[in-house]
């Protein structure tokens, strides 16, 4: 062998590492005076081809890989490599053992009573930071070692070792909590809702994890069942807790024939808090955590039938009716707004009433504004039904009962929804036969056009039609009729927002369609704001003759001590202007010319 072959400068490593395992020197060997024990591993011969067999077969032409000689040779070494892998996972084991031993005994105390004090909970940390940038053997490329594939899956497994660690150091402080025992008893969802333990429970019940722990970190694997058994016991005792707030709800849902008159009651699903932010995520939570064991059981409190009873009921049944509940505390308090809405006096009526007793009332528009809120509520409790009902096993006892709750449930959302919009196409029809009524009685006692068309105008004209009973109702109904519509589009706006199918049917949709249509002909700022050419007034039209009203009588009345009638007018013009107010054309153009001084 020539002395530049590449195997002479391999001899002398692996002479080194001959001498270092099994040469003693002073009784002990180097390797047991490093680490304590003697190496066992298995050896490879000097040079034995080892780690070009896969380069070479990767390479390699079919041709060649399918001769005799090549097939014979890959088996023996195929069986030589998997020796090697053996041994390989071995060493991986028990260096794992021998780092971080005190790091599982450690862990093991997260489903403790007496959980982790405040020194083992920073030994921990210090273990756990170790396992972030432990690498069992630096030196090796395991993929040349081993080949392609089983060096993937090698790496790979130690990849998710490392990253448990790094998800178990991030939400150690709440294992913490957890582990304590006034953490289970009063269990709060902070403690287990929040990214760090979802995720960790995750990577907890991930197959390619858990097979990492058992083959080449197995003395992890009971503190990583603790932590798992931790999280467990705190989010179904939280989720038990909760549930006990409702037992009667929950007594409905479980009865052979759910009446959906009798359970929609505030005693039973209580009201709507008055924050509607602070709601609870149950799809967060079976996503979270009830996924992994959908048909676990815990013993919860019901009311059934005038008595407390003690029932197991699984932990997904628990989420969807802690959803259903929610809806249902939207839908009374929204069907008791409807019926309140429905009870109130129309558009024409109330500013009738208003006008002639100097009053103040609540139109039914602007009623309704205090149910929008509650829509996100609605959407989010809906989306997370269904999609937990999609994902729910039908294995999860008193499931029909759920559906069936849940499809009387909704058919009174979208039947109170419904009342909603008729007293909306209601208040549209109230506004638009209020203002042809008025005006039309306006028409027959003054000639308008007249008024603002005039080569003239005539104070005392001028003042008569402003100081008509009618045309001042006319007006108030006009400044009032701009919140109605207000209120009407963010309802509309709102409710096409919720869910389809599930809340908004087609029919529904057809009326959402139908009242845009109809608000959009009656207060649309594109319509002509000019003398109303048919019996059907629009808002624009209201707007001609506010804008008309207010332009003629700043042109006409009798100046004040200081006032300049070029001020008054120019005034009269930008208000005109910053509100959007329609006028009639000739009108304008008089006060356009008194600007101009012509």
């Amino acid at each position: 062998m020539p002395i530049m072959h590449p195997l002479c400068s391999w001899a002398f490593r692996h002479a080194a590492w001959i001498l270092n395992r099994f040469v003693p020197r002073g009784g002990q060997t180097p390797h047991f005076l490093i680490h304590g024990v003697e190496f066992n591993g298995k050896c490879c011969k000097f040079g034995e081809m080892v780690t070009k067999l896969h380069a070479f077969m990767d390479g390699a032409s079919s041709k060649i890989r399918e001769t005799q000689p090549c097939k014979e040779m890959c088996q023996t070494i195929n069986v030589r490599v998997e020796e090697l892998r053996h041994a390989f996972l071995e060493a991986v084991v028990q260096k794992h053992e021998f780092h971080f031993k005190d790091l599982g005994g450690l862990l093991t105390l997260t489903s403790k009573p007496e959980g982790l004090s405040d020194e083992q909970t920073a030994l921990c940390c210090q273990h756990l930071n170790k396992l972030l940038v432990f690498q069992a053997f630096p030196k090796f490329q395991v993929s040349k070692l081993l080949g392609k594939q089983i060096g993937t899956e090698v790496e790979a497994a130690i990849a998710s070792i490392i990253s448990l660690g790094k998800l178990v150091l991030a939400a150690l402080p709440k294992l913490v909590r957890m582990s304590s025992a006034s953490g289970v008893t009063n269990a709060n969802e902070s403690l287990f809702i929040n990214e760090m333990i979802i995720n960790l429970y995750s990577a907890l019940h991930t197959k390619g994890t858990t097979d990492a722990i058992e083959k080449l970190a197995p003395v992890l694997t009971e503190g990583v069942q603790s932590i798992k058994g931790s999280i467990t016991s705190a989010f179904t005792a939280w989720v038990c807790k909760t549930a006990g707030t409702f037992p009667s709800f929950l007594g409905a849902l479980l009865s052979a024939d759910i009446d959906l008159a009798t359970t929609l009651k505030q005693e039973i699903v209580g009201s709507v808090d008055s924050d509607v932010d602070d709601v609870i995520d149950w799809l967060g939570v079976y996503n979270g955590f009830v996924r992994f064991g959908q048909n676990v059981k815990k013993e919860v409190q019901v009311q059934m039938q005038g008595e407390k009873k003690s029932v197991e009921i699984n932990m997904a049944f628990l989420c969807l009716a802690g959803a259903l509940l929610q809806v249902s505390q939207c839908c009374l308090f929204l069907a008791d707004a409807a019926n309140k809405v429905h009870g109130m006096a129309p558009f024409k009526d109330l500013m009738n009433t208003e006008f002639s007793q100097k009053s103040s009332s609540t139109m039914k528009s602007v009623a309704l504004q205090s149910v929008l809120p509650y829509f996100a509520r609605i959407t989010k409790a809906t989306t997370s039904l269904r999609t937990m009902l999609e994902k729910i096993e039908e294995e999860v006892e008193f499931l029909d009962n759920i559906k069936d709750f849940y499809t009387k449930l909704f058919s009174k959302v979208r039947a109170t929804l419904q009342m909603c919009l008729e007293n909306m196409f209601g208040e549209i029809d109230s506004m638009q036969s209020g203002f042809d009524d008025i005006f039309a009685e306006i028409k027959k006692k003054h000639v308008l056009l007249e008024v603002f068309q005039g080569d003239k105008l005539n104070e005392t004209t001028v003042s008569t039609l402003i100081n008509d009973e009618k045309v001042k109702l006319f007006l108030f109904m006009g400044g009032k009729a701009g919140s109605c519509c207000d209120g009407i589009n963010s309802f509309v706006n709102e409710m096409n927002a919720l869910p389809k199918e599930s809340v908004i049917s087609s029919t529904l949709g057809n009326m959402l369609v139908s009242l845009t249509k109809n608000l959009e002909t009656f207060a649309s700022s594109k319509n002509a704001k000019q003398m109303p050419q048919t019996e059907r007034l629009t808002l624009s039209n209201v707007s001609w003759l506010q804008g008309s009203l207010t332009l003629a009588q700043v042109m006409t009345r009798k100046l004040a001590p200081g006032e300049t009638r070029l001020g008054l007018v120019g005034r009269a013009l930008k208000l005109l202007d910053s509100k959007q107010m329609g006028c009639e054309a000739a009108l304008k153009q008089k006060a356009s010319q008194l600007q101009e001084g012509k």
